[in-house]
Order: structure tokens, then C-alpha cells, then sequence
């Protein structure tokens, strides 16, 4: 075999392993997000467990109901202006904390995640003072993806959350 081949081969072989290699999902990312609120936990509670009315928090859904079940093993149907899914509740700790995990599958689903969890917890600190965590567990569906918008993708959880946490501490503190 000649040199020459030798090359075209190395490098179809380099560029085809690499575009393979792109083509997988990327790696699992998170994001998390935290505040300290003045109100005893079991206010906090109230607010975040109202997951039927998540829509009234998370100002890019639309809608956002439960369709079967409570607590673990609920079914969430969301809708957004991109598209719509549900949601499998996989984790739910009464006055503690519980999980989401998104069906990235669904036919209407407008997002390139082959992953996505969210859970929601909180800690009270004192009688009067509660710390509450909403993290977000993604995998992008491809890695070339998550090369080009992981960076994005984080700017836009840091805004989502910041009137995420607004919206949930103006409800909690019109309840105290």
C-alpha cells in the first residue's frame, strides 16, 4: 500500500471516529440553584409542593398539571411555547424534598437533552428561616451539542431560576 493511501486512510478514519464520537450524548451536566428565604419550612413546603401550579412559577411553561398520581410516581404534563412533555415524579420526601425526570422521548419534546432531572429540596435553618435547592441534572442528546451550548445552557438556567426563586419566595412571603 502506498504512503498516500496510507494518509487518506488515517484521516477517514480520524474524521469518521470523530464524527461518531460527536454524535454521542454528551456528558451529565447539573446546575444548581439556591436561596435562603425568611419563612418557616413548612410555608416554604406549601410553595414548592403546589407542582400542579408549577406554570405560575416557571414563567416559560404555559401549563403545567398533574395527570395521574400523587407523590412518587405522579405524572406532570408541561407545556411551553417550543413544545410539550411530562414528567415522572421518581423521588418525593413529604416536607422534604422530591424529583422530576423529564420524558425527553416525547413526540412534541423541543429540547436536544437525552436527560433531564430536576429535584427540589429544602432545609429549614431555624423556625424562621428556610434554605431551598432546585437542581437540574441534563445530558445532551449529542456532544457536539453540548459543546456548542452548555455555556448557554447555564446562563439560561441562572435566569430561569432567578424568577424561578422571585416568583416562589413572593408567594411564601404573601403566606407568612
Amino acid at each position: 500500500m502506498s504512503r498516500k493511501k496510507k494518509i487518506v486512510i488515517i484521516v477517514v478514519t480520524v474524521l469518521l471516529t470523530g464524527a461518531i464520537w460527536g454524535l454521542t450524548p454528551g456528558p451529565v451536566e447539573s446546575y444548581v440553584g439556591e436561596r435562603t428565604i425568611s419563612a418557616p419550612g413548612a410555608i416554604v413546603w406549601e410553595v414548592l409542593a403546589d407542582v400542579d401550579g408549577y406554570e405560575n412559577y416557571a414563567t416559560t411553561l404555559h401549563d403545567a398539571q398533574i395527570i395521574s398520581g400523587t407523590g412518587e410516581g405522579m405524572v406532570r404534563s408541561c407545556r411551553s411555547d417550543a413544545g410539550g412533555w411530562t414528567e415522572t415524579c421518581t423521588d418525593w420526601e413529604e416536607g422534604k424534598s422530591y424529583s422530576f425526570l423529564v420524558d425527553t422521548k416525547a413526540a412534541d419534546y423541543p429540547f436536544p437533552f437525552k436527560h433531564v432531572r430536576g429535584t427540589w429540596s429544602l432545609e429549614p435553618l431555624s423556625d424562621e428561616v428556610t434554605h431551598v435547592t432546585v437542581r437540574f441534572e441534563y445530558q445532551f442528546s449529542m456532544r457536539w451539542i453540548h459543546w456548542l451550548y452548555n455555556g448557554a445552557t447555564q446562563k439560561v438556567f441562572d435566569e430561569g431560576n432567578s424568577t424561578l426563586f422571585d416568583n416562589y419566595e413572593s408567594e411564601i412571603l404573601s403566606r407568612k
